[in-house]
C-alpha cells in the first residue's frame, strides 16, 4: 500500500472543531450529504491547545489530559479496567480509510500498552494492539513482548515487531481497504501485519467464553459503545500507563509527501506487483586494507594496529582518526590507546602522520588519563572539531570529551566551564548519567550537525553505553556542539532480535545523515552464538519534521561484512565510518588491527528486483506534491542498476489521487532507461523529460523488465530543472 510524508500527518487541519460539533455523540447521518473536509489532523502546524475538543473521554474510563508544547499526554486511571478515548466522525460512505498515529508509550508489565482501532458501520469495526511482556509465559507466551495483535482474533493473528524500542517515537498507521478488509498495519513505514476479519459481537463473545472473563481484556470490550456513530479511539490498560500524542491523521486518501527524494527504503512509499524488495551488500575495495596494522605505530611493540576509524574529507583530501597504542600502563597493567592522524589524497592510499598520536590522555588524576576511545570530527568553516571518549584511571568510568584544532593535526582540549572532575574545570561535554543503563560508560561514535533541526538540537551525539542493564545507543543533543543533553526517547536499548534481548547493542551507531533520512550502521551481538555484526538500517522524516523526531524501526535483512578470507581480517568487521564520496558511499572498517574499505552505490544497499520467475514486474510511488506551485520546472529522475541484456525500466505519471494515467505521459509514451544510472530521467514522447503544468500531487508507475539482467530501482527523485 502507499503512504504519505510525515509532515502531512504532523499539520494540523482548522476544520477539526467544526468536524467535531457537526457529528457528535448520537448523531446518524443517512446520506452523503454532508462534506468531509480532509484530511483530518491534530498536530504541529495546526496547533495542539484543542485535543480534548477532538477527542473525548469515554464517561466512566476517562484519561488523565495533560498539555505539553509539542505533545499531548494521556495517562491511564489506576482504579479502572481500562482507559479510552475517541474522536468521532463523518459517517463514512466507502473505503479505504487511512489512520495514522504517531505516539509514545513506555510499559513493562505484561500488559497491552495500547489498542488503536475504527468503528464504522460501513467499513465495519477493525482495532490492533501492541502488547509488552517481557518475562515469559505471561499473557503473550514465550515469544517476547513485542507483539501485534489483532483485536479479532488475538490468540491467532499476532506478530513479533524486531526493531522496535518502544521508549522512541512510533507512527503507527492502519489502513482499511473496505468492509471486507483485510486492513494493514504499518509502523514507521514498515509492514506488520494484515487484520484478516473485523470485530463482531460473535467474536467478542467467543473470545470472552474462551478467556473465562479473565483480565478484562481489551479484546473483549472493543468497540463496546452502542449507537450508530462512527469514530475512532484509542485506548489503554496498563495502569498509570502514559501515553505521548505527537499527531493524528485521518483521510479517505494517502495524501501526499513532501519528500524530493524517495529511496527505496520504507514498504509504504511503494505498492509493488510482481516486485519485491531485497537488501543489497557491501563490496570490499581490492586494494584491502588501506591501512596496514604494521603502519600503525605501537610504542609497546606488540603491534596492536588501529581501530575505530573516523575519516572526514576537507580540502586536501581524506582525514583519519584511529585509536592506536600510546604507551604501556604499569598502573593498570595493559596498554592503553590514543588517537592517530593519517592523511590521503584519494581515500586509499594512507599515512599515519604524524607517527605519534594528535590527541593523548590527560595528566594523572584527570577525567581522560585512563586511555581514550573512539571520535567523531567534523570540519566547520576552517576549524576542525573533535569528540571523543575518554576513561578514567583503571577504565571504570568513561565520558565524553571535546577538542579542538586549526589544522587537523595539533589538538588542543579547551575548558568548557561545564562540569568539574577532581575538583578542576575540564572539557567533559557529556558526563555520565543517572539510571541503570547510563552509570559506567558514555562514549561517543558519531556526531552529525543537522542543519534541518530546531537550533537547540544542531548536533546529535550518538553514544556507546553501558550499564548493569547491557549495552545500549544513546543519543544527545546540543545547539553548539560543546553542551551536550541527553535525548531519553531516542536511546535505543534493544536491536534486531525478534525476541528483544538485553547487551545486544555494542558500539553504537554510525550514522549518515541526507536532508529526510538517516542511514546507520549498527553494532549487535547476534543471538544464539551467532557473535558480533554489523548490520545496516535507515529511517525517515518529512521536511520540516522539527518536533519529536523518532528514528524508526531498526530492521535489516542482512549482516553486512562478514570476515574475509584474507589473513588480515579473520576477525569479525567493525564498521566505524561511512561517508559519500562522488556516487557511492565509503565504508571503512577495522579487523585485526588494520583498516579496510568496502562500498556501495548511493542508496544502494536496498532495492525493488522482479520476483523470482517473473520477466516483468510493477512498482507505483506514493502521492509526490510538487515542489514549487506546479511540476513545470522539475523533472523526475531515477537510480537504476542491472540494466543489461534487454532490460529496461518505463515509466507512467498518474494523478495523485483518481491514479488514472496523466495525458501524453503514459507507459506506451515512456522512453525506455536501457542503461544504469544515478540519475537516469523519465522521458516521454514527444516532451522529453518536461513535466505536466499542474499543481495537484502525483504517482510515478515504474515497470521493470528482466531481459538478461537483474535489474533493480534504488531511487526515484524530484529535481529542479536547472539542476539547483
Amino acid at each position: 500500500m502507499a503512504t504519505w510524508g510525515r509532515r502531512s500527518f504532523l499539520a494540523a487541519a482548522a476544520v477539526l472543531p467544526a468536524l467535531a460539533a457537526r457529528c457528535g455523540p448520537g448523531d446518524v447521518e443517512e446520506s452523503n450529504s454532508e462534506t468531509w473536509a480532509e484530511p483530518q489532523r491534530y498536530g504541529t502546524a495546526g496547533g495542539r491547545r484543542s485535543f480534548a475538543v477532538r477527542w473525548t473521554d469515554s464517561e466512566i474510563h476517562r484519561f488523565k489530559h495533560r498539555e505539553f508544547p509539542h505533545f499531548h499526554r494521556l495517562r491511564t486511571n489506576l482504579d479502572t479496567r481500562y482507559s479510552r478515548c475517541r474522536q468521532s466522525i463523518p459517517r463514512l460512505q466507502a473505503g479505504p480509510l487511512f489512520l495514522r498515529l504517531k505516539l509514545l508509550c513506555t510499559g513493562e508489565a505484561g500488559r497491552t500498552l495500547f489498542t488503536l482501532g475504527l468503528k464504522s458501520r460501513a467499513l465495519g469495526n477493525w482495532a490492533f494492539s501492541l502488547g509488552a511482556c517481557p518475562t515469559h509465559g505471561i499473557s503473550f507466551g514465550i515469544k517476547g513482548w513485542q507483539i501485534l495483535v489483532n483485536a479479532a482474533d488475538p490468540w491467532r493473528e499476532r506478530t513479533r515487531v524486531p526493531g522496535l524500542d518502544h521508549r522512541d517515537w512510533h507512527t503507527w498507521v492502519l489502513i482499511v481497504p473496505d468492509a471486507a478488509g483485510p486492513a494493514r498495519i504499518y509502523c514507521d513505514g514498515r509492514y506488520l501485519m494484515d487484520l484478516k476479519q473485523p470485530i463482531t459481537g460473535a467474536q467478542r463473545d467467543k473470545i470472552s467464553r474462551e478467556q473465562n472473563g479473565r483480565h478484562g481484556s481489551v479484546q473483549q470490550l472493543v468497540p463496546e459503545t452502542p449507537g450508530e456513530e462512527d469514530y475512532i479511539f484509542l485506548e489503554s490498560r496498563h495502569p498509570g500507563q502514559e501515553l505521548d500524542i505527537d499527531g493524528f491523521e485521518l483521510s479517505t486518501r494517502a495524501p501526499a509527501t513532501a519528500r524530493t527524494s524517495l529511496p527505496v527504503l520504507l514498504d509504504l512509499d511503494w505498492e509493488l506487483r510482481g516486485t519485491r524488495m531485497v537488501e543489497n551488500p557491501l563490496t570490499r575495495f581490492p586494494g584491502n586494507p588501506v591501512l596496514d596494522k604494521t603502519d600503525v605505530p605501537d610504542p609497546s611493540g606488540r603491534g596492536y594496529g588501529g581501530f575505530n576509524a573516523e575519516v572526514i574529507r576537507d580540502g586536501e583530501g581524506f582525514r583519519m582518526y584511529f585509536n592506536g597504542v600510546n604507551r604501556m600502563s604499569q598502573a593498570i597493567g595493559r596498554v592503553t590507546f590514543g588517537l592517530y592522524h593519517a592523511f590521503s589524497r584519494n581515500g586509499t592510499d594512507w599515512k599515519v602522520t604524524p607517527a605519534t598520536p594528535v590527541l593523548n590522555t590527560g595528566p594523572p588524576g584527570s577525567w581522560d588519563a585512563g586511555s581514550l576511545g573512539a571520535a567523531g570530527v567534523l570540519k566547520e568553516g576552517h576549524r576542525f572539531r573533535m569528540w571523543y571518549g575518554g576513561y578514567v584511571d583503571r577504565l571504570q568510568q568513561g565520558r565524553a570529551g571535546y577538542a579542538e584544532s586549526a589544522d587537523g593535526v595539533r589538538w588542543t582540549k579547551p575548558d568548557l566551564g561545564l562540569l568539574r572532575f577532581g575538583g578542576r574545570q575540564t572539557n567533559i561535554c557529556f558526563s555520565l548519567q543517572p539510571g541503570l543503563n547510563s552509570n559506567e560508560y558514555e562514549l561517543p561514535v558519531e556526531v552529525i550537525r543537522d542543519e534541518a533541526a530546531p537550533p537547540e538540537r544542531r548536533y546529535l551525539m550518538f553514544l556507546h553505553t553501558q550499564g548493569p542493564h547491557g549495552f545500549i545507543v544513546d543519543v544527545a543533543t546540543s545547539p553548539d556542539g560543546r553542551r551536550f543533553v541527553r535525548a531519553p526517547h531516542n536511546a535505543r536499548h534493544y536491536a534486531f532480535d525478534e525476541v528483544p534481548r538485553n547487551s545486544t547493542l555494542h558500539a553504537a551507531a554510525v550514522v549518515l545523515k541526507e536532508d529526510s533520512y538517516w542511514w546507520a550502521f549498527v553494532g549487535h551481538h547476534e543471538p544464539d552464538g551467532g557473535g558480533y555484526r554489523m548490520r545496516f538500517t535507515g529511517w525517515a522524516t518529512e521536511p520540516g519534521e522539527k518536533e519529536n523526531i523518532g528514528f524508526g524501526l531498526w530492521t535489516s535483512r542482512r549482516i553486512q561484512l562478514e570476515p574475509g578470507g584474507q589473513s588480515w581480517e579473520q576477525g569479525v568487521p567493525r564498521i566505524s565510518s561511512v561517508l559519500e564520496v562522488g556516487s557511492e558511499w565509503w565504508v571503512y572498517y577495522s579487523s585485526e588491527g588494520s583498516i579496510g574499505l568496502a562500498k556501495v552505490g548511493r542508496h544502494r544497499l536496498y532495492g525493488l528486483a522482479l520476483e523470482a520467475g517473473r520477466e516483468s514486474g510493477e512498482m507505483t510511488s506514493l502521492p509526490l506534491r510538487p515542489p514549487g506551485r506546479t511540476w513545470r520546472r522539475h523533472r523526475l529522475t531515477v537510480n537504476v542498476s542491472g540494466l543489461s541484456g534487454g532490460a529496461s525500466l518505463e515509466a507512467e505519471l498518474l494523478d495523485g489521487v483518481r491514479q488514472s494515467p496523466l495525458e501524453g505521459f503514459s507507459l506506451a509514451r515512456s522512453v525506455a532507461i536501457e542503461r544504469d544510472g544515478y540519475e537516469a530521467p523519465l522521458r516521454w514522447e514527444p516532451g522529453g523529460a518536461q513535466l505536466p503544468d499542474i499543481p495537484k500531487p502525483l504517482r510515478v508507475r515504474l515497470r521493470m523488465t528482466r531481459g538478461k539482467g537483474n535489474p533493480q530501482l534504488h531511487g526515484l527523485y524530484v529535481r529542479p530543472v536547472d539542476g539547483r
